[in-house]
């Protein structure tokens, strides 16, 4: 019998609902990204992205509703549904994460600060999340709450 404290996994699907995976009701990050890559993969002027632990998120990454796209300079494969072309999820070298959008899961954990604001198009708006420069670590200070 499951324990009623148990959290429901996140389950993100594509456009047309053929592809969906799986992941864990908490990831490691939450975040909004500015940085010009993100914009570019997705079209839009910022991406939220939820990392996940290898091997954690489960689903249909061996179906046949699965393209990959593989950027060798960033060390980057990107998967997307073949039907629908909704970009599903990616594996960096640089990050031991899996990265999927969070605006394609039900009931997904607000995103926990801005990274990259420094590639910006649009103003940032007064959410109270930390913003950051570049991706937060050793030396990386936020920036003042006030940044737009």
């Amino acid at each position: 019998k499951a324990l009623q404290s148990e959290k429901m996994s996140l389950v993100a699907m594509c456009a047309c609902g053929k592809m969906t995976l799986e992941c864990p009701p908490e990831p490691e990050m939450s975040v909004i990204c500015h940085c010009t890559e993100c914009r570019r993969v997705t079209g839009a002027p910022f991406f939220w992205g939820l990392g996940f632990p290898p091997g954690s998120v489960k689903g249909d990454e061996d179906s046949k509703c699965v393209s990959v796209a593989v950027v060798p300079e960033k060390k980057t494969t990107r998967h997307s549904c073949k039907e629908c072309g909704t970009f599903m999820y990616e594996r960096t070298a640089s990050a031991p994460l899996i990265v999927v959008p969070g605006a394609i899961t039900s009931n997904a954990p607000k995103p926990t600060m801005h990274i990259f604001v420094e590639s910006k198009i649009l103003p940032l708006p007064q959410d109270g999340l930390p913003r950051f420069a570049k991706m937060p670590g050793e030396g990386v200070e936020p920036l003042p709450a006030d940044t737009v």
